[in-house]
């Protein structure tokens, strides 16, 4: 099976736009978990975030979007890649023929979550301060968004694309569509390197669907959340990768990655608007220095009016 490999993820890095900052949102019990996992990596203080499955982040409808939008986008990278007919990815449902339309994808969406590696997202936003985001993912605002210098994070050697909508192709960013773009050419390198028979060929063209699909769709969420601006982190792994496991607060099993990053790519920690600002202040500032860390990035109260009822 073709799997996403080192190279791939090297092609799609040196393809990547500059950023400036980006925020993480979290509650203040993720949080602490993250200060209680300090470590010091080459003499920096680092914390721990955590990159979960995509098959924990995406339920399975939003799974199959990523490989709807996968088919949709195929003719117009094959378009501007100049792929000739006989070897293009979107003519396998063609090949296949009617009556096997529905077993190749079955056995597509079986090979998905059957491949040995599979992507671990983190995620951020591009959106700083905002109340929607706090809401979401901050205990209804009263938790931490903490902002990072993207330029940091990309010396950390994090992986950023961002988040795409729907079907949408924009033309700011490094997206899942330049990404796509990317990847296909390593099909036709595997295509040209040596002679292939028809069915080394379906084959072929079968593997590179299942990987760039398992990547593509970490990339797309439904319009609902296009204000999120989200981007992510992603990395590949294997279960013996130091992978963990953790339950979420619905009871689900979720396995995850830790991600080091150093605490001098956080620029501020900014208070949700409903929590004790000078209260979660202190303890925070208190846990630091704790920990022996005389730096603590500036800690700073949202600007947002809101408070709940």
């Amino acid at each position: 099976m073709v799997e996403p490999t080192d190279e791939m993820i090297t092609r799609i890095v040196q393809n990547e736009d500059e950023k400036t900052m980006i925020a993480h949102y979290t509650t203040i019990e993720g949080f602490h978990g993250m200060l209680n996992s300090l470590t010091q990596e080459k003499g920096h203080f680092c914390i721990n975030l955590w990159a979960s499955n995509i098959f924990a982040l995406n339920d399975h409808g939003e799974f199959k979007d990523g490989y709807r939008v996968l088919r949709q986008w195929l003719p117009k990278v094959e378009k501007e890649l100049g792929v000739q007919d006989d070897e293009k990815l979107s003519r396998i449902w063609d090949i296949a023929g009617i009556e096997k339309k529905k077993l190749l994808n079955r056995e597509l969406e079986q090979s998905i979550y059957s491949q040995e590696q599979t992507p671990y997202v983190l995620s951020f936003s591009h959106e700083i301060d905002n109340l929607p985001m706090f809401r979401m993912y901050s205990d209804d605002a009263s938790g931490i968004c903490l902002v990072f210098s993207y330029a940091r994070l990309k010396e950390n050697k994090l992986c950023l694309y961002d988040v795409c909508y729907d079907s949408e192709i924009r033309n700011e960013g490094y997206t899942a569509y330049d990404m796509l773009k990317t990847v296909y050419s390593l099909y036709l390198d595997s295509l040209h390197e040596r002679e292939l028979d028809k069915e080394q060929k379906f084959n072929l063209m079968l593997e590179s669907l299942v990987s760039y699909t398992s990547i593509i769709a970490a990339y797309i969420k439904r319009g609902d959340y296009k204000y999120e601006k989200e981007m992510r982190h992603w990395e590949l792994k294997s279960p013996t990768d130091g992978v963990k496991f953790r339950t979420n607060k619905n009871g689900n099993i979720v396995p995850y990655k830790n991600v080091a990053v150093p605490l001098n790519a956080i620029k501020k920690l900014i208070i949700g608007p409903c929590a004790d600002f000078e209260t979660t202040k202190y303890m925070i500032d208190l846990n630091f220095k704790s920990k022996g860390i005389k730096e603590i990035p500036p800690i700073v109260k949202s600007n947002i009016k809101y408070r709940r009822y």
